[in-house]
This record gives structure tokens, C-alpha cells and sequence, in this order.
């Protein structure tokens, strides 16, 4: 693992914007795949999720 101080970090995407682009691309896609993996574990399709579970996940996102 790699740690980036924060503050580096945010120089790069404050004076690079196409690093920014990607960064926050691979960041949504990363975060995109762990809910699909924890809405449906052990499975590699794109099922519809459960909404119950899919509500139950988003308020405690936006809690966080």
C-alpha cells in the first residue's frame, strides 16, 4: 500500500485536472463496485438490488 500525504494529494488534483478527471472516475468506479459486491455478495452479474437493503446502505452513507 501506498500512503499520499493528504495535502499532496489535493495540490495534484487542485493544479492537475486531468489527473483529477481520472482520479475521481476510478475513485466512483472503485465505490460503484463495493455496493454492487455488498448489495449482492458472491455474485459476478448485475442483478437488480434489493431496495430495502439499497435504502438501508444510502442513509447510512449520507449519515457518515
Amino acid at each position: 500500500m501506498l500512503i499520499i500525504p493528504k495535502t499532496a494529494l489535493h495540490k495534484k488534483i487542485e493544479t492537475d485536472d486531468a489527473f483529477a478527471k481520472r482520479f475521481y472516475r476510478a475513485l466512483a468506479i472503485f465505490m460503484a463496485d463495493r455496493l454492487r459486491d455488498t448489495l449482492n455478495p458472491g455474485e459476478n452479474t448485475r442483478p437488480a438490488p434489493d431496495p430495502e437493503r439499497l435504502d438501508k446502505i444510502l442513509g447510512y452513507l449520507r449519515a457518515m
